[in-house]
C-alpha cells in the first residue's frame, strides 16, 4: 500500500501535465511560418516569388525595429525578390497578410504604421510577465535596516547619497515588485548607487550579478563598482537553454547558479524585446530574487528590434527615477545637458555659449583644438564624433599632427583587419550579400550545413546555384546561405580592411576572448614594432603579437569613437565633432548622449548650429511600439486611446491572455518536476 501511493500520485500528476501540454501545445511545439503559410502555397511563380520576398522584408525590418511604415515593407520586398516578383503581387501578398492578421496595420496621428503578430506577442508577453512580478519578491532587507545599512556604507565610502539614490536604493533593497525600473538620466549617479545597493546586499546575504549590453561597459562594472559583471549576451547564451521547451536539468542548474540573487542591468535602453525577454524567462525559472533594469529612455537605443525598457515604463511598471545631474560641474554645461534631454537642441546649443565652434570643416576644428592641448591634458580628453565617417576624418588629421609632432613612432606597419557589415539575419541569409575574400563568422554550430562554429574565408560565389565556397584551415565547403535559419542562426559578414599603425598609436580590441582576457572595445597602446611585430599594452599586461597572429585582425584605432561606443562613458574633457550633413545619424538621443559624457569641459565642433538643429529636428522620433497600433497613438501607461488594429478575433493576444499562458507553463513546469 505505501509502495503503491506514490506511484499514483505520479500518475495523476502525469496526467495533469499531458493534459496542460494540450493547452500550450502552440507554446512549445514547432515555429510556423505565418508569413509564407503552411503548408506552403504551391509554386505559382510571381505570386510564390512575392510571398517570399514580402516574407525575407518583413524579417529584416523586424530585426531591427518593431513597426515599420508600409513603404518601407514594399520597399524592402522589392529588393529582396526574385524569379519574376511584380510590385502589383507584392503589393497584394502584403494585403493578404494584413487581411489574416499576420501584419497589423494602423494609422498612428495620421502617419501608417504595421508590425507583426509576433511582434505584438512579444510585447504582450513582456508585459505580462512584469505584471505577474508585482508583490511577487522575497523581502530582501527590512525597510528601516535597509536605510541603516545605507547610511552606514556611504559614510564608509565618504558618499553623499542624494534623496532619489535612496529612494532607487530603498526600491531595490526593500520593494515587494520581482521586476524593478529605474530610469537614470545621464550623469544622475546609477554606478555609485549599484556599489551601495552591492554592499548593503552582500552584509546580508545576498549576492549581486551585473549586466551591460557591451563587454566594455560591463567592464567599467567591475572596475568602477566592483560588481561581479558579465554581457547580456553572454549571459543569455549560458543561461538561456531555459526560455524554451521545460528543461528540468537546465532550469535546476539555472536555479544552482543564480537562485535567490539580484541582477542589475545597465543602459537597458540598449536592450532589444528578444533580450528583455530572455532576461526575465531566465528570472523566472531561475528564481532571481529580483530583476533589475536601469537605464535612461532618451539615450540610444537597441540595435535590434523593440524599445523594452521605454515600453515597460509606459505600461506602469514599477518605477524609480534619478534626474539629478552629478556629474557634469559645470551649471552651464548641466543646463545645457537638461535641454538636449528635452530634445531642445537650441537651448541646448546657446547654453554651452562659446564651448561651441562653428566652422565649415568641424573635423578639421576639432582635430586642431585636440592637437592644441597640452600631453596632459590629451590623455584626459575623448575625441567623440556622431558617425564613422567623421570619425575617419578626425583620427586621419590628428595622426598627421602627432606625426609631425613625433608623439607617433617613424615606423609604420599595416594591419590586415576587418570591417563588419553589420547585416541582418535575413540580409546573410541572401547569396547577394557574399564576395569573395570576405569573413563568414558563425556563432553557432551548423551541423545540418555541416559547418562548425567559428569564422571561415569566403572563396567564390556562385548566384546561379545560390551557393558559396568557404575555407577554413585550407578545407573547402560548400554553404548555401538560404538554408541558414531564418530566425535563429547568429552569423556576421564583414569585409576586408586594413589600417597603419605606428607606435604610440592607441588601439581598441573588436573582438571578445574570455581566455586572453580580451573585451570589445578596451584600450591598448602600441609600444614597440620591430621585424613586422606588434607589442601592445594595457592597463593590466603586455602581449606581442608576431606576423601570422590572428589576433592582428582585430584591433581598430581607438583615438576617436563614434557615438555608439560612447554611451555608457564618463570622462573628464570630450572634443566632439557632428555635422548637419549626417542626417541619417544626427537625432536627440545622439545629441544627448555626445553632450552628456565630459565631467569638466566639452568643446563642441558643427558646422552650423542652425543647420544642426533642423537636421536633428528632421530626425523621426521614437518608433512606435506594436502594442501602441493595438491600443492607439498613446505611449502613456494605461492609456487606450483609439480603436483597435482591425485583426481576426481569435488571433488577437492581450497581455491578461499571456498572463494565464505564463502561468500554465510554470504549472507544465512544475508538473515535470513532480513527476520527475
Amino acid at each position: 500500500m505505501a509502495a503503491s501511493a506514490p506511484r499514483g500520485i505520479v500518475a495523476r500528476v502525469n496526467d495533469w501535465g499531458r493534459a496542460l501540454v494540450g493547452r500550450v501545445t502552440h507554446a512549445f511545439g514547432p515555429k510556423p511560418e505565418p508569413l509564407l503559410g503552411h503548408p506552403p502555397e504551391p509554386p505559382r511563380g510571381a505570386t510564390l516569388a512575392a510571398s517570399y520576398a514580402v516574407a525575407a522584408g518583413v524579417r529584416h525590418l523586424t530585426e531591427r525595429q518593431a513597426t515599420f511604415a508600409p513603404r518601407e515593407l514594399l520597399r524592402e520586398a522589392l529588393n529582396f525578390s526574385a524569379h519574376g516578383a511584380r510590385v502589383g503581387d507584392i503589393e497584394r501578398r502584403i494585403e493578404a497578410l494584413v487581411g489574416k492578421g499576420v501584419i497589423l496595420h494602423k494609422d498612428l496621428d495620421g502617419v501608417p504604421h504595421m508590425t507583426t503578430r509576433d511582434v505584438l506577442r512579444t510585447e504582450n508577453e513582456i508585459v505580462a510577465r512584469m505584471n505577474l512580478a508585482r508583490g511577487d519578491a522575497k523581502l530582501l532587507v527590512p525597510s528601516e535596516t535597509a536605510r541603516q545599512s545605507l547610511d552606514r556604507v556611504s559614510q564608509a565610502r565618504g558618499i553623499d547619497l542624494s534623496q532619489e539614490q535612496r529612494d532607487a536604493a530603498q526600491a531595490i533593497l526593500s520593494g515587494r515588485d520581482r521586476y524593478q525600473l529605474i530610469q537614470g538620466d545621464a550623469g544622475s549617479g546609477k554606478t555609485t548607487l549599484f556599489a551601495m545597493v552591492r554592499d548593503v546586499l552582500a552584509e546580508k546575504g545576498h549576492e549581486v550579478l551585473a549586466l551591460a549590453p557591451q563587454h566594455k561597459l560591463a567592464n567599467e562594472l567591475r572596475q568602477g563598482a566592483g560588481l561581479n559583471a558579465d554581457t547580456v549576451a553572454g549571459f543569455l547564451t549560458r543561461h538561456g537553454q531555459v526560455t524554451g521547451r521545460p528543461n528540468l536539468y537546465a532550469a535546476q542548474e539555472a536555479r544552482k547558479q543564480l537562485g535567490g540573487k539580484v541582477l542589475i542591468v545597465d543602459e537597458s535602453s540598449m536592450l532589444s524585446h528578444r533580450q528583455v525577454l530572455g532576461l526575465m524567462q531566465i528570472a523566472d525559472h531561475a528564481g532571481i530574487a529580483k530583476l533589475v533594469l536601469t537605464g535612461d529612455v532618451k539615450q540610444i537605443e537597441a540595435p535590434e528590434a523593440g524599445r523594452p525598457f521605454a515600453l515597460l515604463q509606459a505600461e506602469g511598471a514599477p518605477l524609480a527615477r534619478l534626474s539629478e545631474n552629478r556629474r557634469q560641474l559645470d551649471p552651464q554645461m548641466r543646463e545645457a545637458v537638461a535641454a538636449a534631454r528635452l530634445g531642445k537642441t537650441e537651448r541646448a546649443l546657446d547654453a554651452l555659449g562659446n564651448r561651441v565652434a562653428e566652422s565649415r570643416d568641424p573635423a578639421l576644428s576639432g582635430a586642431k583644438a585636440w592637437l592644441a592641448l597640452p600631453p596632459e591634458d590629451r590623455s584626459r580628453t575623448a575625441i567623440l564624433t556622431s558617425g564613422h565617417a567623421l570619425r575617419a576624418q578626425v583620427l586621419d588629421l590628428v595622426r598627421k599632427g602627432l606625426l609631425a609632432e613625433g608623439a607617433l613612432g617613424m615606423e609604420s606597419l599595416t594591419l590586415r583587419t576587418y570591417e563588419n557589415l553589420n547585416l541582418t539575419r535575413e540580409q546573410i541569409r541572401q547569396i547577394a550579400s557574399y564576395a569573395p575574400g570576405q569573413r563568414l563568422t558563425l556563432y553557432q554550430q551548423q551541423s545540418k550545413l555541416g559547418l562548425e562554429r567559428g569564422a571561415y574565408r569566403v572563396e567564390s560565389v556562385d548566384p546561379k546555384k545560390g551557393e558559396v565556397l568557404l575555407n577554413r584551415d585550407g578545407v573547402i565547403r560548400r554553404f548555401d546561405p538560404a538554408k541558414l535559419s531564418p530566425g535563429a542562426t547568429k552569423a556576421s559578414l564583414a569585409v576586408p580592411s586594413q589600417i597603419e599603425v605606428r607606435e604610440g598609436d592607441r588601439l581598441i580590441w573588436t573582438t571578445n576572448d574570455r581566455q586572453l582576457g580580451i573585451a570589445n572595445g578596451s584600450p591598448v597602446e602600441v609600444t614597440r614594432i620591430q621585424d613586422s611585430a606588434i607589442t601592445l599594452k594595457d592597463a593590466t599586461k603586455t602581449r606581442a603579437l608576431a606576423p601570422g597572429n590572428p589576433l592582428r585582425q582585430s584591433l581598430a584605432h581607438g583615438l576617436a569613437l563614434n557615438m555608439h561606443r560612447a554611451q555608457g562613458m564618463t570622462v573628464d574633457r570630450a572634443i566632439t565633432v557632428m555635422s548637419s550633413q549626417d542626417r541619417q545619424l544626427n537625432s536627440a538621443s545622439l545629441f544627448y548622449v555626445l553632450t552628456s559624457r565630459a565631467r569638466e569641459h566639452i568643446g563642441l565642433h558643427i558646422d552650423s548650429k542652425d543647420n544642426l538643429a533642423r537636421s536633428i529636428g528632421h530626425h523621426r522620433g521614437d518608433v512606435p511600439h506594436a502594442r501602441d497600433l493595438v491600443r492607439g497613438a498613446s505611449n502613456e501607461p494605461g492609456s487606450d486611446r483609439g480603436a483597435a488594429v482591425k485583426e481576426p478575433t481569435k488571433e488577437r493576444d492581450s497581455s491578461r491572455d499571456m498572463a494565464l499562458e505564463i502561468e500554465t507553463k510554470r504549472d507544465l513546469q512544475k508538473a515535470y518536476e513532480i513527476s520527475l
